[in-house]
């Protein structure tokens, strides 16, 4: 979704002022979510990471994630559980995508938000026939999914919109007064103190369904900061200490593609190297719990059942394994390469 002031500087403002009226929603710093029907019943559904095109599907969501990623597995499963338990089929069977944000607790959101219902805002969706579901429509999707509608106004006429426009080309990364002046063209409601900015959705003219935002200075400035902070040496090395101690511990003839399914293929591989000996796994483990770089958030939930015997020890070893080896990489674990070239397409 492009910035207004970057559209501006390469278009015609005119041209996003014929519209019929713009739809201002608030724009949160969350995870994405996509949840996919795939049928015309609202019962067989699929879930996505989303791209940067909220009108098609992302890449789909693996066992991977939802295991590696705490924003995703009890997210997904409040939105099946309302689809098996309070009916929202009835309601979903008319869409095709909806988009979500996931909000929980986590560091590296820069905007934290109060968790909404559910920890979900439902952003938008499309139809079957991929036109975009208006107000009342999303409203009545939320409530039976029982998650939060995002917070929206909207607008007739071009006359907010050029105000949005002027207010767009006037706003300086050191503006103090952004919220005050902004809260003066849309009102109260939408504006906090703590927000990431506004997503402008244009009906009618032109630019009929283009998607614009304005970011907030504060949450400029803080990710930009964020983008330009490099890692410290001593970071790296680290980083680098707990590779390196993995892949000594692993036998490299034991490694193959186990299974197809993502998570057991990984849980396969690190039981028959690094957790194939209580030696071996209580290094690992031991390295992974004293470091401030490992990861120690996986959810212990989302592993096959036959697995979940083993003890945290063993997820913790597990989820920094796949840390360290789902995927080849450049840069800072290029030596993990190999080893999850072998994991992921099997001994050549």
């Amino acid at each position: 979704m492009e910035h207004l002031y970057k559209y501006l500087q390469s278009h015609k403002e005119e041209d996003l002022l014929d519209c019929n009226s713009i739809e201002v929603s608030l724009k949160v710093d969350g995870t994405p979510l996509q949840m996919e029907i795939t049928d015309n019943t609202g019962k067989n559904v699929k879930f996505h990471s989303r791209g940067s095109d909220m009108t098609k599907p992302g890449p789909e969501l693996t066992s991977l994630d939802l295991f590696m990623n705490p924003a995703f597995f009890n997210q997904v499963n409040t939105l099946r559980k309302a689809i098996e338990e309070e009916d929202a089929s009835s309601v979903i069977q008319y869409a095709n995508l909806l988009n979500f944000e996931i909000i929980i607790d986590n560091d590296h959101h820069i905007i934290h938000y109060k968790s909404p219902l559910g920890n979900m805002y439902l952003l938008n969706g499309t139809t079957k026939n991929d036109k975009p579901i208006g107000p009342v429509g999303l409203r009545l999707i939320s409530s039976k999914l029982g998650v939060t509608n995002i917070p929206c106004r909207i607008f007739n006429g071009s006359d907010t919109m050029k105000k949005l426009v002027d207010f767009s080309k006037e706003t300086s990364l050191d503006d103090n007064t952004w919220r005050n002046r902004l809260e003066g063209i849309i009102g109260k409601g939408l504006v906090d103190e703590e927000m990431e900015g506004i997503v402008i959705k244009i009906s009618g003219g032109k630019k009929d369904g283009s998607m614009l935002k304005i970011d907030s200075p504060k949450f400029v400035n803080t990710f930009n900061e964020r983008k330009d902070t490099k890692m410290s040496e001593d970071d790296e090395k680290e980083i680098k200490s707990i590779l390196d101690l993995a892949i000594s511990l692993i036998d490299e003839k034991a490694l193959d593609k186990w299974s197809n399914d993502p998570l057991e293929n990984m849980i396969l591989n690190f039981n028959k190297t690094i957790a194939s000996s209580q030696e071996s796994l209580k290094k690992f483990v031991d390295k992974c719990q004293g470091s401030s770089k490992s990861r120690k958030n996986a959810v212990k939930d989302a592993i096959p059942d036959k697995y979940k015997t083993n003890g945290d020890d063993w997820v913790l070893g597990l989820q920094n394994f796949i840390w360290l080896f789902r995927k080849q990489r450049k840069g800072l674990l290029k030596n993990a390469n190999e080893i999850a070239k072998i994991i992921a397409s099997g001994k050549q």
